[in-house]
């Protein structure tokens, strides 16, 4: 019976070959090259195209962190974070954190990729943008 359920989690995450093929990974470079010219980056993309959970590894890669990744819902922040921390070999709440409402799971207070909830990151960034009017 554990095995069952070991294998049908595994099989829930996509597959190297079909990581491969996801559409952001033929605009690696470009990705990053923009990262790296523009303090902030807004990746917009269809649903499953790749830029949640390859595009927070393509700037880890490059040293390009702390990286936020928003989401629009709960359930995929923690789908998100757990997916890209498989990816990583790592747990999540190690190199891999996520932050929902008033709740933080990380190993410490510094995370090279964080997946937060959209309204979590809204409201931080309203703060300093109204000080600065």
């Amino acid at each position: 019976m554990a095995s069952s359920s070991s294998s049908s989690s595994s099989s829930s995450f996509p597959t190297p070959q079909q990581l491969a093929s996801l559409p952001v990974m033929f605009l690696r470079d470009k990705i990053v090259e923009k990262i790296q010219e523009n303090r902030v980056t807004l990746i917009i993309g269809e649903t499953g195209c790749g830029k949640s959970s390859q595009v927070p590894q393509f700037l880890l890669g490059e040293g390009l962190e702390p990286i936020l990744c928003t989401q629009p819902r709960r359930f995929a922040v923690v789908a998100v974070a757990r997916m890209v921390a498989a990816a990583r070999r790592s747990e999540v709440g190690g190199e891999v954190g996520y932050h929902i409402g008033h709740s933080k799971v990380t190993s410490s207070s510094s995370y090279d990729i964080s997946i937060e909830e959209r309204n979590c990151k809204t409201r931080k960034l309203e703060i300093p943008l109204k000080i600065q009017e």
